[in-house]
């Protein structure tokens, strides 16, 4: 999915984006490190049409079909800051609260 958007940052809209493993907070079930990406975008729509393309539509739908079956502890969340005040978003899926969440 990534390559798709940092093949053509200008039309994409992506900025860029770091990835890092964390430990989940210790007030969650889990004590199991989470792979977490933060990206920046142009704009909201550059995210929204990132998310709707069709690299990150297969991902999901492999998710959806094969890895959510297949591996059942791992879970995917999203989080979306807009400026300005409180144009925010959260989705969880299979995954405890952390962040704007907890």
């Amino acid at each position: 999915m990534w390559a798709e958007a940092e093949a053509d940052p200008i039309n994409s809209g992506l900025i860029g984006k770091s990835t890092s493993f964390t430990p989940l907070p210790t007030s969650t079930a889990s004590s199991s490190p989470a792979v977490v990406t933060i990206s920046y975008w142009k704009s909201i729509e550059h995210l929204h049409a990132f998310a709707s393309g069709p690299a990150h539509r297969k991902g999901w739908d492999w998710w959806a079909s094969t890895a959510r079956k297949q591996f059942p502890h791992l879970g995917i969340m999203h989080e979306t800051y807009e400026a300005p005040k409180g144009k925010w978003e959260n989705v969880y899926e299979g995954f405890v609260p952390i962040g704007v969440g907890e």
